[in-house]
């Protein structure tokens, strides 16, 4: 890498420096402990971007690509989706996608972004 020049900014990119489970945790207000305990089982926790009564959303592995599903029916996806469907934009478009992967390096100081950093 050039001084000064910061690669690409991509999907492996942000999963080389953060995990699955913790852009959920983040966008989801979930403890990050939690989510460990969730994944893979028939816990389910009340989705908190939305009223939830009953608690509706579970996390399941398919592959190493970690994935939430609201039962009520609001949502259905990965780290990425979650974060289009916050931002109201399509992760599949090449512009909503580069949205995303901006929001998620921002929240999490990464990237560009790294020098603004507030987390210790």
């Amino acid at each position: 890498m050039k001084y000064g020049v910061l690669p690409k900014l991509t999907k492996a990119y942000i999963l080389e420096r953060i995990n699955q489970e913790v852009i959920f945790a983040h966008y989801f207000n979930i403890i990050t402990g939690e989510i460990d305990n969730i994944v893979n089982t028939t816990t389910r926790i009340s989705n908190s971007l939305r009223t939830d009564k009953n608690p509706s959303l579970g996390f399941r592995y398919a592959g190493n690509r970690l994935r939430a599903k609201d039962f009520a029916g609001h949502f259905w996806g990965d780290c990425f989706d979650l974060v289009g469907m916050i931002l109201r934009e399509n992760p599949n478009t090449k512009l909503g996608f580069m949205n995303v992967l901006e929001r998620i390096a921002e929240d999490f100081r990464l990237h560009k972004y790294a020098k603004q950093s507030t987390i210790n």
